[in-house]
């Protein structure tokens, strides 16, 4: 297998790899998430602990940090975010 081109900017861990924009296509956006679930209807003042407890986690300096360094953003949102 080989790769033609990496989302986002080129990595320093594989630096034969361009990025999507450098390969030709220069209006590519690639982006994810990740999320909790919970049973449906469950009482938002229970949905609200572990999302608060995320985002909190996520913002702090060594998750942030942990992220980054592969390029990731780090972005921390609460479940009103999700589709």
């Amino acid at each position: 297998m080989k790769g033609i081109a990496g989302a986002g900017t080129r990595r320093d861990f594989l630096p034969v790899l361009p990025s999507i924009a450098e390969a030709g296509l220069p209006v590519y956006v690639s982006t994810s998430y990740t999320g909790l679930l919970a049973p449906a209807r469950m009482p938002p003042d229970i949905v609200v602990k572990p999302a608060e407890a995320r985002a909190e986690v996520l913002r702090g300096p060594e998750i942030t940090a942990q992220l980054r360094a592969p390029g990731a953003p780090s972005a921390a949102a609460g479940p009103e975010s999700l589709p």
